[in-house]
């Protein structure tokens, strides 16, 4: 797709995609989805991860040019 970039990082699907402002949605495995307008993940968030648990199952990236 145009304006995209997909690629797994420790086991999560990851997608960078062109935005009108920056963003980030982390859709869970339990089907919860959490969307803020930064560019970090919490402590939590980056520990969930890191341990490859799965729990964390896409993460979309809006890139603001």
């Amino acid at each position: 797709e145009d304006g995209t970039l997909d690629f797994t990082w420790c086991n999560t699907k990851v997608k960078y995609i062109l935005s009108d402002k920056k963003t980030i949605e982390i859709e869970y495995a339990s089907g919860e989805k959490v969307s803020k307008e930064t560019m970090e993940l919490t402590e939590e968030e980056t520990k969930v991860l890191f341990s490859r648990t799965g729990k964390i199952s896409n993460i979309t990236v809006g890139v603001k040019l």
